[in-house]
């Protein structure tokens, strides 16, 4: 199975790792920031974005590339640390600093 490695942002707790989903905890109100970087460092690596809703306080972005396929989730309400969640098929995640 092909292998992705994930550039984990700094700051990064309670982080939880799968072969198919990567989760970790970041500061309040840096959530949608990181799912940000993560959308350009996926697209500019020839994954195609096919659905994403990014709000303050929630959102998820789904990606495409030949059979493989990334759901990026969030939430920052601001009263729990914010969580941010890698789920994957067709490809293995690793994590990287």
């Amino acid at each position: 199975m092909p292998k992705l490695a994930i550039a984990l942002p700094d700051g990064v707790t309670s982080l939880t790792m799968k072969n198919d989903e990567i989760k970790f905890n970041v500061g309040n109100g840096k959530a949608k920031g990181v799912v940000e970087a993560f959308r350009k460092q996926f697209r500019d690596a020839g994954w195609k974005e096919d659905v994403a809703t990014l709000d303050a306080m929630a959102g998820a972005v789904s990606l495409s590339k030949e059979k493989q396929s990334l759901t990026l989730n969030y939430t920052d309400t601001g009263v729990m640390p914010a969580e941010v969640t890698l789920s994957a098929m067709g490809v293995e995640l690793s994590a990287s600093k």
